[in-house]
């Protein structure tokens, strides 16, 4: 009964595991594309840039700002 007891847990953990590993290797994948796709939305304004009011220029900063933040924290020098 203890070895049947040990197997379920083994195999549990094991399970565990390859959830968490998978989880966190689409996590890796997703971040790339996030990262492209506000690379491209700022370079959209950007081009707009004349057409912008005061508010969206400041949202597009904090924009800038944020996505370099997240970016240097993902890749570290």
């Amino acid at each position: 009964m203890i070895v049947g007891v040990a197997i379920i847990g083994i195999f549990i953990s094991t399970l565990g595991a390859t959830i968490t590993e998978s989880r966190l290797k689409a996590k890796k994948q997703l971040a790339p594309k996030l990262a492209n796709q506000a690379k491209e939305l700022i370079k959209d304004r950007i081009d707009k840039l004349e057409n912008l009011d005061d508010e969206d220029v400041n949202t597009l900063v904090a924009m800038i700002k944020s996505l370099n933040s997240t970016l240097h924290k993902s890749n570290p020098p």
